[in-house]
């Protein structure tokens, strides 16, 4: 009884040639993987990211609330 090609078969060739497509599927998530060290640096870029928009926000509110209290009293 022969095996369906997709387990592989009893055809001649199915394991070898399925054995050099995983290995080479594999290779390439390796390439393209992020490691830790990544992955802690691009956090450490997003946190500089929303610090620096938290910075440029707070002085851009006190001047938009002593605007909005000049032109209340005024």
């Amino acid at each position: 009884m022969e095996r369906p090609a997709a387990h592989g078969g009893f055809n001649g060739g199915g394991y070898g040639e399925r054995l050099a497509r995983i290995e080479t599927k594999v290779e390439s998530i390796q390439e393209h993987g992020a490691t830790k060290n990544d992955i802690s640096q691009v956090k450490i870029w997003f946190l500089g990211g929303v610090l620096a928009a938290i910075a440029l926000a707070i002085p851009v509110a006190v001047g938009v609330a002593f605007a909005v209290a000049r032109w209340v009293s005024g």
